[in-house]
């Protein structure tokens, strides 16, 4: 190589380092904190996005039930319920089971039992009811008003099966098979915000002839055949409506006590008549609501005992006796497949 060309080849790739050396900037180094505070910012905003995107619509799916008569909560875990029991021959003492939900944005709840039947009942006379059947959907309504309704809104459990068994002749509770004493009601529940949830009632039957009873969080199996059957249709609203029964106040003497004014005074009333269309009820319940407040949450089941007559059901005024009573009595009779509901009657206890 020649001298002249090996200067100019040098004094190229001197320019070139030259240039490169004035242009060249130091990579800035972020330091530890900055790096820090990028990432907690990071984790505050998923903290945000969980928050708002997930857990504010799982706020409100929450839903409870409650046992009518107790106004206990049916835990997870299972709990015994004093409201009924069936006894050997196959007949039953008071009501086995019968609930209420609470939540809040509830639109509806579709019901499917598996081996007994349900019922469902509208104290406040504005939804559809369907008699004793084991699948049936129910409007609840997400509003604000709606949702006062809902301790209204009573499902009762009828544990056909086991009456029919019970009721055969050398059959006693022992003798029941496993699939017999035990009961499933599944709860496929709508949101208004489109979630949806699925809750279980589960029920067993104790040796003594009461039932225990767990609420929980159900995922619908393959083998849950029950759930897919269709709905039953409604009943005729005239099959549903209220003054269909006939309610006659009784003084211990059996004569009719009459109202004074608008108010029947319960001290003066020792027993209930009820009948429809000249028929006696399978049982009668009644509702009290205290004066004042005229909402459903604070309506009261009280549990009586009936005694059946020829055309007629009697019931013991005895849950009507007690000091600073005054407020208003619905009566409820179940009639076959048929939910019978009388009007509103003010009552007063004055001893």
């Amino acid at each position: 190589m020649q001298v002249k060309q090996f200067f100019d080849a040098m004094g190229e790739l001197e320019t070139k380092y030259v240039q490169e050396a004035l242009t060249y900037k130091k990579p800035v180094r972020r330091s530890a904190w900055m790096r820090w505070g990028a990432a907690a910012a990071c984790f505050v905003l998923v903290a945000v996005l969980l928050t708002e995107g997930i857990l504010s619509p799982l706020a409100g799916m929450t839903v409870t039930a409650y046992a009518v008569g107790t106004d206990a909560e049916i835990p997870s875990a299972g709990a015994a319920f004093a409201t009924g029991t069936i006894n050997e021959d196959g007949t039953l003492s008071g009501y086995p089971l019968m609930f209420y939900l609470q939540g809040s944005g509830i639109e509806k709840v579709r019901f499917s039992c598996k081996s007994g039947q349900i019922r469902f009942t509208d104290l406040t006379g504005q939804r559809d009811e369907y008699g004793f059947a084991q699948n049936f959907t129910v409007t609840y309504g997400a509003a604000a008003g709606d949702e006062t309704d809902y301790p209204s809104l009573l499902v009762e459990w009828l544990p056909r099966p086991m009456m029919e068994a019970l009721a055969a002749a050398d059959t006693g509770i022992a003798d029941l098979p496993a699939d017999l004493r035990q009961d499933i009601i599944v709860l496929e529940i709508t949101f208004a915000n489109g979630r949806t949830a699925t809750r279980a009632v589960t029920i067993d039957l104790q040796d003594d002839g009461s039932f225990r009873a767990a609420f929980r969080a159900y995922r619908i199996r393959k083998s849950d055949v029950f759930v897919g059957r269709a709905d039953s249709q409604p009943m005729p609203k005239d099959a549903q409506g209220a003054d269909t029964l006939t309610v006659t106040f009784l003084d211990a003497d059996g004569h009719a006590v009459e109202p004074e004014g608008t108010w029947y005074v319960t001290d003066r009333i020792d027993r209930i008549a009820v009948s429809f269309d000249g028929q006696a009820p399978d049982a009668v319940q009644m509702f009290f609501t205290p004066s004042g407040t005229e909402t459903a949450i604070e309506m009261d089941f009280l549990q009586t005992d009936a005694a059946g007559a020829e055309n007629q059901i009697v019931i013991s005024a005895d849950a009507l006796h007690r000091d600073s009573l005054m407020g208003h009595l619905r009566l409820v009779a179940r009639a076959g497949s048929r939910t019978l509901q009388s009007s509103l009657y003010n009552v007063i206890y004055q001893p």
